[in-house]
């Protein structure tokens, strides 16, 4: 990539392609580059991707387990609402918190894979 293309996406004159991020991510050894772009760039991305931001360790494993503890107790009521194959009215509040709590896993694992991305892999 040429100076005058980074300074231009660096300062938003120029639009970066998937190809760019893909690049500068792994010239600065920061993977949260292509998770930035996707879920804000990408109009795929923006409806499907969630944006992850990559903390300190103990703060992603904390928070990771804090989810997990919800997730557990809520275990027994999945399988109450999964159990006849039918989301009903009275179970949909609870199916939908359930689902909430399993995309904050989803992110914290995301979040976990970056931080080792970018610690470990750039050794």
């Amino acid at each position: 990539m040429s100076y005058d293309r980074l300074e231009g996406i660096e300062n938003g004159r120029i639009a970066a392609t998937p190809e760019d991020i893909l690049l500068l991510a792994d010239r600065y050894n920061d993977p949260a580059l292509c998770n930035a772009y996707c879920s804000g760039q990408c109009r795929i991305g923006q409806r499907y991707v969630p944006e992850v931001r990559v903390g300190e360790l103990p703060s992603i494993v904390l928070g990771m387990i804090a989810t997990l503890n919800t997730v557990g107790t809520m275990k027994d009521r999945l399988i109450e609402i999964a159990a006849d194959g039918v989301i009903d009215e009275t179970e949909r509040g609870d199916f939908e918190q359930i689902q909430d709590r399993l995309e904050e896993l989803s992110i914290a694992v995301e979040a976990l894979q970056l931080w080792v991305e970018k610690t470990l892999d750039g050794q």
